[in-house]
């Protein structure tokens, strides 16, 4: 929206429009409204740090001079701790911000924070001594490593790295000036040696209050993951729906962070199913966003809360949608109606819960297929024995928090996401038949002598790097050229004689015809078997057939089939 509008709207009207904003564009539409400390004080701790975080550096100053103590409160629990510890350098730039801001935010932040979190975090970067008596100087090693030291009331003496001096002597001044009784608790608390007591005292402190905002313990947010059984899911209270109570009080403002902004622009079946319910009333939006927050808030407590990564923060918020839309697609059979009836009866952690459940038969059977197939063989070894892009897929499917292979994603070697829709589980189930099929390949000769064979050196791949499809490749070129049909490797000659022989000219090359139909020869190839060897010998198919014949090939740089050096 054009900022320059916004400020002739109406308050009302203002807090409508910021609540569907992106996070990007929230700080400039608040900073053009005629009352900026309004629109600031009616969101959560959240929702404001996501706009801080999701827009320009500089707007940190802009806002936080509006913000309240409870944000405030909320704003320095997220920036200053990194998991268990205060991290100094976070707290450093805390301060600086507060100062920078407007010195009376910084005291009055000073003035609400737990002691224990003051002489935790200052006793990671001062030091602290009395004065010394009148006739002897300040210990040599109160100033080691170029330390430089100050005092604000000839008794008590700070010292701190140069870089950090400003810092924290203007913190530390502003202290001394409002609150003399905390400055004196400061410097003695900096001077005890219980400085690890008080940090832990000061992270409970810290976990009562996020607690209190819906983050959860790590421990118990991970109940989130449990597994819902379809019995379970039938005994799950539903939503009254035809209660005369609204979901929420329809004066009560919102000060639940609006996670639907991190979303990512694919449309899901979540998003259909949401629009026929557009003309809902406005509670029951509100318990949508509500749950969302809860959810989303959840999933960030599972990881350690941390709104650091801005990255990481739309990963979790996509995870809950995703996860939401495939639990969704799977009771709904993929009916928009009925999926929307769903949202309005059904809990959303419950929906979340049946998608995440989906998922974790998936990796269970996953899990099977590689414990039964790992026998004598380095983990890495069994993704490896896999061809591309069933690698890729196998790995992520036994991932703690299955995820699937995206090949739209190119800037790494392979790229694993969270799944989006059912189907793409139905197409995993479907490649993990494949996957499990594929193995049974070393169960009938000639391949079950495979690893006996390829323990051999001086070949063009190490035995970690051998994949099926190199294997069967191998053997239909031997026997092709008329060799013995075992997993050896070519020699240089024969590899050449294969490159000759072994294709029609093209354009483009390609395996002739007899070569493949050798697939059929060997006894036990199953359906599911022969559909992974195919697709697997497209791909090493492929890969030679760019190789021209007529000049001389290093077998170093050969990856399709196997050779000798």
């Amino acid at each position: 929206m054009n900022t320059n509008n916004f400020d002739s709207l109406a308050i009302q009207k203002q807090k409508q429009i910021l609540k569907k904003s992106a996070y990007d564009q929230k700080a400039d539409l608040i900073l053009h409204s005629r009352d900026p400390e309004q629109l600031v004080r009616q969101m959560s701790g959240e929702e404001l740090l996501l706009i801080l975080i999701e827009g320009r550096n500089d707007r940190l100053k802009d806002l936080i001079i509006y913000a309240n103590n409870e944000q405030l409160q909320f704003l320095c629990d997220m920036q200053c701790w990194e998991h268990e510890r205060i991290e100094k350098d976070r707290f450093l730039g805390w301060l600086d911000d507060l100062i920078e801001a407007d010195p009376d935010k910084l005291a009055e932040w000073l003035s609400i924070t737990d002691v224990e979190m003051l002489i935790a975090a200052y006793a990671n970067v001062v030091r602290v001594i009395k004065a010394p008596p009148a006739d002897e100087a300040v210990p040599e090693e109160f100033l080691d490593n170029d330390d430089q030291f100050f005092t604000l009331d000839r008794f008590y003496y700070v010292s701190a790295e140069q870089h950090q001096l400003d810092t924290i002597k203007r913190s530390i001044e502003m202290l001394f000036s409002s609150s003399p009784s905390l400055y004196m608790n400061l410097m003695e608390g900096i001077m005890s040696a219980l400085h690890d007591e008080m940090e832990e005292t000061a992270y409970q402190q810290r976990q009562n209050r996020l607690s209190a905002s819906g983050f959860s313990e790590t421990e118990e947010a991970h109940r989130i993951y449990r597994v819902l059984s379809q019995e379970e899911w039938e005994s799950v209270p539903v939503k009254e729906t035809d209660s005369e109570e609204p979901y929420f009080q329809e004066e009560t403002e919102s000060i639940n962070p609006n996670f639907l902004s991190l979303w990512e622009g694919d449309r899901l079946f979540l998003d259909d199913a949401l629009a026929l319910l557009s003309k809902e009333p406005e509670s029951f939006h509100e318990t949508v966003r509500m749950e969302l927050a809860s959810l989303t808030n959840k999933i960030i407590a599972t990881e350690g809360i941390s709104f650091n990564n801005s990255r990481k923060l739309k990963d979790q918020a996509e995870r809950v949608r995703r996860y939401i839309n495939i639990g969704l697609e799977e009771r709904s059979q993929s009916d928009v109606l009925y999926a929307a009836d769903l949202l309005k009866t059904r809990w959303l952690e419950d929906i979340f819960r049946w998608g995440h459940s989906l998922l974790v038969t998936l990796r269970k059977k996953a899990e099977r297929v590689f414990k039964s197939n790992n026998a004598g063989l380095e983990s890495e070894q069994v993704f490896s024995l896999l061809d591309k892009p069933y690698c890729y897929f196998f790995r992520g499917m036994v991932k703690k928090h299955p995820q699937i292979f995206d090949p739209s994603v190119t800037s790494n070697t392979y790229h694993l996401r969270d799944p989006r829709h059912y189907r793409e589980l139905m197409m995993a189930h479907q490649l993990l038949v494949e996957i499990e099929a594929a193995f049974r390949v070393f169960k009938i000769a000639p391949f079950d002598k495979w690893q006996d064979k390829t323990r051999e050196k001086l070949m063009n791949l190490p035995p970690s790097e051998i994949s099926i499809g190199q294997i069967v490749m191998t053997v239909l070129a031997r026997t092709f050229l008329g060799l013995s049909s075992e997993v050896t490797p070519l020699s240089s000659i024969e590899l050449a004689k294969f490159f000759t022989d072994g294709f029609h000219s093209g354009p483009p090359r390609r395996l002739r015809d007899e070569i493949k139909l050798h697939l059929q020869d060997w006894d036990g190839i199953d359906v599911e078997t022969m559909e992974y060897l195919s697709n697997a010998i497209s791909l090493h198919e492929s890969e030679l057939a760019e190789i021209d014949p007529l000049t001389h090939n290093d077998p170093r740089f050969i990856q399709g089939i196997l050779v000798y050096l």
